[in-house]
């Protein structure tokens, strides 16, 4: 246990700042999973990154959740977008090879 710190002109005390023990991210494919992929492995690796930039040397853990729905639909903004299947791929299709 850390002792606090009292330093004159300062009301509030303070000790040693907290580091990352355990880093968890968490990213979840949804929709067009192979073209995430990459992208997404670069994003947990700048997340290592950003865990590792304080003091030791933290357990790092990353977790992809991948879609295996039937079927997805989307909205942004007033535009409603499913997928066919064909052009654009369910999710059941593309989860195996994800």
């Amino acid at each position: 246990m850390a002792t606090p710190i009292d330093d004159p002109g300062f009301t509030v005390s303070h000790g040693p700042v907290a580091t990352v023990e355990i880093g968890v991210e968490v990213k979840t494919l949804a929709k067009a999973m192979i073209k995430q992929i990459d992208r997404v492995i670069g994003d947990l690796v700048k997340q290592v990154d950003q865990f590792r930039r304080g003091a030791g040397n933290p357990i790092c853990v990353g977790i992809v959740g991948i879609n295996s729905a039937t079927v997805i639909t989307e909205y942004e903004s007033a535009r409603v977008f499913t997928t066919d299947g064909k052009e654009y791929k369910h999710p059941h299709q593309e989860a195996g090879e994800a």
